[in-house]
């Protein structure tokens, strides 16, 4: 009997010991720096080339310019790679500026007129391709953002230029929600961040900035600066300008102070988009990855032996997978748009798996 019992507390011990080794190395997996593999999704003809948004399949959405000078959407995807989405219009513009992960993208279409650029907002639906989204009055238009249920988020300009910020859906169509300005990003929750323009005695004289949310309207933010993305915790990224006068990345937790994210030894920083893991990408003279973890670290400092020849200039989007898509040079120079992807650090997944396999032999053998 005295025997069966120290046994039992052998085992237990034991198991103890492996439960707190593995959740020490779980811990370490995501302590360290994650290094990333490049893939070069290329460009649509010319090196000018933007990245707009992305999905958590990896599929990547921007806008470049083709050898015949006009600017087309182009939607990535791993399996076929960059496709362009061309233009209802002929041979007008158009500009990809979000996608969900349905596979749903929005953005605008330009054509060039003897009277001025005329801008309507699309939605692009696989298997139906583009549509366009109607406004008020068929007034200038643009479609900025969507979230998982299709929800899409633009603006439409007034016969005096002033701008909408609009909600669309299947079956309701577009709808205004009262609101001034130009919408930057959605989240799932249907909150919507923005700007506007504000001016005095007829001067623009700078912005105010916007959170609106379904069933409590808009909350004015401009003390915070000008959003760019917004997560599903409401937490919101963009640039600010400090007291000194730099412009510099921020993140804003609500109810919380504004977080600058400072640069690494550049001028100014800009944060382009955030995940729902509170990861936040951007630029700072180079391409740039924050986290609470490490805080602010280049990019091309964590690539692995894919980056080689690479310079990272600018990160424009990141999933939830912590896949990063922005535009860079690759190492034959030329300017193109890359998409990162997380590689496993390999020393801390051996231990990893080192500890899982000691805790089922220990089990096995208790059995």
């Amino acid at each position: 009997m005295v025997i069966e019992k120290e046994k039992k507390m052998r085992f237990r011990l034991s198991l103890l010991i492996i439960c707190m080794l593995l959740a020490i190395t779980s811990t370490a997996v995501l302590a360290v720096p994650p290094r990333y593999m490049v893939t070069d999704l290329g460009t649509l003809g010319s090196d000018s080339v933007e990245v707009a948004g992305m999905n958590d399949s990896g599929q990547v959405v921007g806008y470049s310019q083709m050898s015949s000078g006009y600017t087309h959407a182009f939607l990535y995807t791993p399996a076929s790679g960059m496709t362009d989405l061309g233009a209802i219009w002929g041979e007008n513009h158009s500009y990809a500026r979000g996608i969900n992960n349905s596979g749903q993208v929005v953005g605008a279409f330009q054509s060039h007129e003897r009277y001025g650029t005329i801008s309507r907002g699309f939605l692009y639906t696989p298997g139906m391709g583009m549509t366009t989204l109607a406004t008020q009055e068929g007034r200038p238009s643009y479609a900025n953002d969507i979230s998982d249920s299709g929800q899409v988020t633009g603006y439409y300009t007034d016969t005096s230029g002033y701008p909408h910020v609009f909600l669309y859906a299947a079956g309701l169509g577009v709808t205004d929600t009262g609101v001034g300005g130009r919408p930057k990003a959605i989240n799932n929750l249907g909150q919507v961040v923005g700007n506007n323009d504000v001016f005095f005695n007829g001067y623009w004289v700078g912005f105010s900035t916007f959170l609106y949310a379904p069933g409590s309207g808009k909350t004015d933010l401009t003390t915070m600066g000008m959003p760019n993305d917004i997560n599903d915790s409401g937490r919101i990224v963009g640039v600010f300008r400090t007291n000194a006068g730099q412009s510099h990345a921020f993140l804003y937790t609500s109810g919380s102070l504004r977080i600058d994210l400072g640069t690494l030894g550049a001028d100014s920083s800009v944060a382009r988009a955030i995940n729902n893991s509170d990861q936040v990408v951007g630029y700072q003279g180079r391409a740039f990855l924050y986290n609470s973890d490490m805080g602010m670290a280049s990019l091309n400092s964590l690539l692995d032996q894919s980056g080689l020849g690479w310079d990272l200039v600018d990160a424009q989007a990141i999933n939830n997978r912590g896949q990063i898509a922005g535009w860079g040079f690759n190492p034959s120079g030329q300017k193109t748009a890359f998409l990162l992807t997380p590689v496993p650090e390999p020393s801390s997944l051996l231990a990893f798996g080192s500890g899982l396999l000691a805790l089922g032999g220990l089990i096995r053998r208790r059995r």
